[in-house]
């Protein structure tokens, strides 16, 4: 069936961030300022856990998800903000790609990301208007976030596409995760030279390949 839709992850996709060592470093702060023992946390499980993060927070001896959040929204964004007046955090040059696409193909973005930040890349990049969807499952989306499939599927929908006719692309594993447990067809950007072992058939390294990997 042709491809009528693509979605995009943004972080590590479509932003150029320091990715999983920033939110890191802002899990380890909001963990210490809620009086959190941080020694013998493994953080990376955080980030993996979907709709399980709650265990992993009462694990951790956070009582109250809801005041987890606030802080660690908070914190994320007044640091993105700062790296992004700095120049740390950039768009990449391959997201250019995304003006010709809409010309013919409806884009949606996904993001695990809270409502604020999500704003903030869109705003300070200019690519708010490149979407007819934005679907965010940070804070109160929370245990709907990636690799959970559900922000895709709300995305389709809102798209109003089946799901033979959608296209994920994403930067890490757990987007890709997600895109096969939706049932679409998906694509992990790496992004640098990175050695990876997952199929090099669900794998690009830049996004001008969408014109070779996908039949339009």
């Amino acid at each position: 069936m042709t491809v009528k839709a693509l979605i995009f992850d943004l972080d590590g996709t479509l932003v150029k961030s320091p990715g999983i060592p920033l939110l890191n470093q802002i899990l380890l702060e909001t963990l210490r300022e809620l009086g959190v023992d941080v020694k013998n946390i493994v953080l990376d499980d955080f980030w993996r856990s979907g709709s399980k993060h709650r265990e992993i927070l009462e694990k951790w001896g956070v009582k109250n998800p809801i005041a987890f959040w606030k802080v660690f929204d908070e914190k994320d964004y007044n640091l993105r903000f700062q790296l992004i007046k700095t120049g740390v955090i950039t768009v990449f040059e391959d997201v250019v790609v995304l003006k010709d696409l809409k010309l013919n193909y409806k884009l949606g973005l996904v993001s695990n990301s809270s409502r604020r930040v999500v704003e903030l890349e869109l705003d300070s990049f200019n690519l708010r208007d490149l979407f007819h969807s934005v679907i965010v499952l940070g804070t109160e989306n929370q245990d709907y976030a990636k690799p959970e499939p559900q922000g895709i599927l709300w995305c389709l929908s809102k798209l109003g596409v089946k799901k033979e006719e959608v296209v994920f692309i994403g930067d890490l594993e757990i987007d890709l995760a997600a895109g096969l447990k939706a049932g679409v067809k998906t694509f992990r950007i790496i992004r640098g030279d990175v050695e990876i072992s997952d199929n090099e058939g669900f794998t690009i390294r830049s996004l001008h390949e969408l014109y070779s990997k996908i039949i339009f």
